[in-house]
């Protein structure tokens, strides 16, 4: 079985880039693109790792939602320890939906990871204290969470849905005054496919 998705980010290779863009200030839609990039690949992994033990994401949150302790033990030992069955266990609770429970996870995941990041931060010299590193670590984060619980709605229902909603979106680095001469709305661009 292939290393599990992991909370700690000095062993996930999915949040490196997060960290690095960070690193080096780059502008927060990026940082944000790769937060989103993040978590929809850790989620991606989570589901083919459960599905490699033998069950799935929707029987741990109904486990967890059920305090099926019987059920939760025997899933984390025969997913070798999957940390996220523990996690997913300490967010589940009595009357809750599956969706409550998911969302609550990649809310405690995302909180787990900004924590982590702002501890690297200080910890290398790049901000001077943790206010400095929190001020810096927090917009993106912030700024992910509406699309981070639109993401955990869909993951269950529709998997490949959720997964777009946190695709990249490749920024382009043509000028904006260059895009509008490709465009066929322009009369000034003659139509694509005519010849002379």
């Amino acid at each position: 079985m292939a290393e599990n998705e992991m909370l700690d980010i000095r062993h996930s290779r999915r949040w490196i880039p997060v960290v690095r863009s960070i690193r080096e200030g780059r502008p927060v839609d990026e940082i944000e693109c790769e937060i989103k990039d993040a978590v929809s690949k850790s989620w991606t992994a989570i589901r083919k790792q459960f599905r490699k033990a033998g069950f799935t994401l929707e029987q741990i949150l109904d486990a967890a939602i059920n305090n099926d302790r019987a059920f939760l033990e025997s899933a984390y030992r025969s997913s070798k320890y999957h940390r996220f069955i523990r996690l997913i266990e300490q967010c589940g609770g009595f009357m809750d939906g599956a969706v409550d429970v998911l969302e609550r996870t990649i809310n405690s995941q995302l909180r787990a990871v900004r924590d982590q990041i702002r501890d690297v931060l200080v910890s290398r010299g790049d901000c001077a204290n943790f206010e400095a590193a929190d001020r810096r670590v927090s917009t993106p984060f912030q700024n992910v969470s509406p699309a981070a619980a639109e993401f955990a709605r869909r993951l269950l229902d529709a998997p490949a849905k959720a997964a777009r909603l946190m695709t990249k979106v490749q920024p382009t680095d043509m000028p904006a005054s260059s895009l509008l001469h490709m465009s066929l709305i322009n009369p000034a661009s003659p139509p694509v496919g005519i010849g002379r």
